[in-house]
């Protein structure tokens, strides 16, 4: 295991060229899935991710991590570990791609913000109540959904990808409680940390509602220091790496990853347990941030002022492009002289995001609605549209077009919306 978290976030081992060709060679093998648009660079602030930690323990508090600051602190440390996973890749093209002069991102450009909830549930916290021997927390029929629900709904919770730490009981009382067996690794009902599915674009829509929770379930981790604090004595450190890279693992499955060829030792999705967990190819990173612009069950998990924060990450419009389908953007939008975008769908921008339509360019929302992410839908302001809004006023850093043929132009059509714009449409007398 690497026992160095030593910051590589901006030695990235390509120029923009290196880019730009790989950008190239995604569209050719993949168009519908993979675009040059999704692939960060070095300047790239990382998108945050809120995740929820959710210790589920007994009735009487007991059974799995305390709310005491040595629990707090390995918790804490182990999210480092994983946050440390994306942002201190290793270069292994050679050794599992050879001769193929593949391009190297050492920072996928992600972070995960955790937030710690302690939940009492006496058959919860029992993983063996679980069903299901795989241990997967399937999107329905799962042993904790009733308890998943209510936290995804909790309006007093943002809403995150939900990590649910569970004991095996039958271990817990024969170990801990009992003290009548040391033997964890024979006896331990789920021997993997964690377990969770892979999301995919388009399939769940109409069945879940655009918006479903994302949860893992994380096994034992608990159970397992406990057995190597007072049986072998080991130093918290082995476990929270070895936690940290197997929630790496299955947070990469909840991007929408797959598992890779198990010869490659040090991979992220590597199907087996071992190695350093240290290498994703520039397709995965792709994959990922594509997923947090399509898919809204994660997308919800950013929070609305997340924004890229780099001019190589805006979406720039040369030509005529339509955009079906509903996505977030992390960056701001431009559309260039000649170029046409249309918007049938919705589009969310950041907080801070905007869209730029230079002279001789057009945006057209045709029956699609723009607006920020933490404006609330339109049907939160009533049938009139005006209930508990009230208009921004014009920013005193910009100026009226006054002669339309210096300015680009925006029509809508279709019901089309823009919600919340900073500065109206100015027409000229």
């Amino acid at each position: 295991m690497k026992g160095n978290l030593e910051d590589k976030s901006m030695k990235y081992c390509t120029s923009s060229k290196h880019f730009q060709a790989l950008a190239s060679i995604l569209l050719l093998l993949a168009p519908e899935v993979l675009f040059a648009q999704y692939l960060p660079t070095p300047d790239y602030n990382p998108l945050k991710i809120r995740v929820n930690l959710i210790i589920v323990q007994r009735a009487d508090g007991s059974g799995n991590f305390q709310d005491n600051p040595a629990d707090r602190s390995f918790l804490r440390n182990m999210m480092s570990v994983t946050n440390g996973v994306f942002a201190d890749l290793t270069n292994r093209n050679e050794e599992y791609y050879p001769g193929q002069n593949l391009p190297f991102l050492s920072n996928a450009k992600l972070e995960f913000v955790p937030n710690i909830l302690f939940v009492k549930d006496e058959t919860g916290w029992n993983n063996r109540n679980d069903t299901n021997p795989s241990g997967v927390p399937y999107l329905s029929g799962w042993y904790l959904d009733s308890l998943d629900q209510q936290i995804y709904h909790a309006d007093t919770l943002p809403k995150a990808i939900n990590l649910y730490f569970t004991t095996d009981g039958q271990v817990y009382e024969q170990m801990v409680v009992k003290a009548t067996t040391t033997d964890y690794n024979r006896l331990v009902f789920f021997k993997q940390h964690a377990a969770s599915e892979i999301p995919v674009l388009n399939t769940r829509a109409s069945i879940y509602g655009q918006y479903h929770t994302m949860r893992c379930h994380v096994g034992n981790v608990w159970l397992k220091l406990w057995w190597k604090r007072n049986v072998l004595h080991e130093p918290d450190w082995t476990m929270e790496y070895e936690v940290g890279e197997s929630i790496a693992h299955e947070i990469g499955h909840l991007m929408g990853l797959y598992h890779t060829p198990d010869a490659h030792i040090h991979a992220l999705m590597r199907t087996k347990f071992g190695g350093l967990r240290d290498y994703m190819t520039t397709r995965e990173i792709a994959t990922v941030h594509q997923m947090f612009g399509r898919y809204p069950s994660l997308w919800q998990f950013v929070p609305a002022e997340v924004n890229y924060g780099s001019a190589k990450a805006d979406w720039v419009f040369a030509e005529a492009q339509t955009w079906k389908e509903d996505r977030r953007v992390y960056a701001n939008i431009v559309i260039k002289t000649g170029a046409i975008l249309t918007i049938q769908g919705l589009l969310l921008m950041p907080s801070n995001g905007t869209i730029t339509i230079e002279p001789g360019a057009t945006l057209l929302i045709e029956g699609g609605l723009v607006r920020r992410f933490n404006t609330p839908e339109p049907e939160a302001f009533g049938h009139t549209g005006d209930v508990g809004w009230k208009p921004t006023p014009p920013s005193p850093y910009l100026q009226e077009s006054r002669d339309l043929d210096q300015a680009g132009v925006l029509r809508l059509s279709g019901n089309g919306k823009i919600e919340a714009a900073i500065l109206g449409i100015v027409s000229g007398e």
